[in-house]
């Protein structure tokens, strides 16, 4: 579990490495305080012949409509990455082919109704910014970053539960 929260880690940073804030907030969305970096030298794009054949097989029964994939090497494993119906996928998969995660990256329109409904009752004047979905084995989580003209925020949402993991005021 502590290799899959890694690996989760990981991958969230992944995802937003353009923000070195970006990486702080996702480590806290996994209650995580070490320091985890992504550099270019950890992650390469590698060709689909290099995959392992599980995770191919399972890719292609999960997203059997997805031709336009990406595969990245990271450290434990690989990374499927394509964009279907303007939503950012993130596939990830251990060294021996197993399913780990998937992680969503969307705009506040494609959020579940009880997710943004949950925001909104607290947070209605804020503007999201982008929503992440970390789809594990048995759960999902949401951290979603969002602004008014005083702060900006980023919450994380997983049970029903609503936290702000980082806070931060504006100038």
């Amino acid at each position: 579990m502590k290799q899959l929260l890694s690996s989760i880690v990981i991958l969230a940073l992944f995802a937003t490495a353009k923000n070195a804030q970006g990486q702080a907030e996702n480590a806290l969305a996994f209650n995580d305080t070490r320091s985890v970096t992504v550099s270019n030298s950890s992650t390469s794009k590698i060709s689909r012949t290099s995959v392992n054949l599980k995770a191919l097989k399972d890719f292609s029964k999960s997203f059997h409509e997805v031709s336009n994939e990406k595969w990245f090497k990271v450290p434990g494993g690989v990374i499927a990455n394509f964009l279907f119906k303007g939503i950012d996928f993130r596939i990830k998969y251990d060294e021996n082919g197993k399913w780990l995660y998937n992680l969503l990256t969307y705009p506040e329109d494609n959020l579940p109704s009880d997710v943004s409904s949950l925001i909104r009752s607290r947070y209605y004047h804020y503007e999201i910014e982008f929503c992440n979905e970390y789809q594990l084995s048995n759960s999902t989580i949401y951290v979603v970053k969002m602004n008014d003209d005083k702060s900006i925020k980023t919450i994380r949402i997983a049970d029903g539960e609503m936290e702000v993991i980082a806070d931060n005021k504006r100038n």
